[in-house]
C-alpha cells in the first residue's frame, strides 16, 4: 500500500489564452519515513522530488482546475509551477533565476478506499 497525495491545483491565466497543462515539481515527505517535528518546521527536511506534466479543465471563473495523485508523498511541502501550455501550443515558461513556488492548503480531507 503505497502513500499518496491528492492535490488540486488551480490557475488564473493573466490573460484570454486557455491553459491546457502545466509541468509542475512536487517536493515533499515520503510516506514510509516516519518523522516527528515542531509544527513551525519550514519543510528544509524535504527527501522526495518529483516533476510530473499535469492536464487542466476548465474550472469556475476563467481559472483551470488540475486534479492529480502525488504518488509516495505523505506529505507535499510545495508546489513549483516551471511552465504552462495553451491551447494555441504557445508555451510560458518562468526564467531560470525565478521561482513560482506555492505550499498546499493545510487542510487535509481524509477518505477511505
Amino acid at each position: 500500500n503505497r502513500a499518496a497525495m491528492a492535490l488540486r491545483l488551480t490557475l488564473t491565466p493573466q490573460d484570454k489564452r486557455h491553459i491546457t497543462s502545466a509541468w509542475v515539481t512536487i517536493t515533499g515527505l515520503s510516506g514510509k519515513d516516519v518523522r516527528l517535528m515542531p509544527a513551525r518546521n519550514s519543510y528544509n527536511a524535504e527527501t522526495l522530488r518529483k516533476s510530473m506534466q499535469i492536464a487542466f479543465v476548465p474550472g469556475d471563473n476563467g481559472n483551470v482546475d488540475a486534479y492529480f495523485n502525488a504518488a509516495g508523498f505523505g506529505s507535499i511541502g510545495s508546489v513549483q509551477l516551471n511552465s504552462v501550455t495553451y491551447t494555441d501550443g504557445s508555451t510560458w515558461k518562468l526564467p531560470a533565476q525565478d521561482v513560482c513556488r506555492v505550499a498546499p492548503d493545510g487542510l487535509m480531507l481524509v477518505a477511505s478506499n
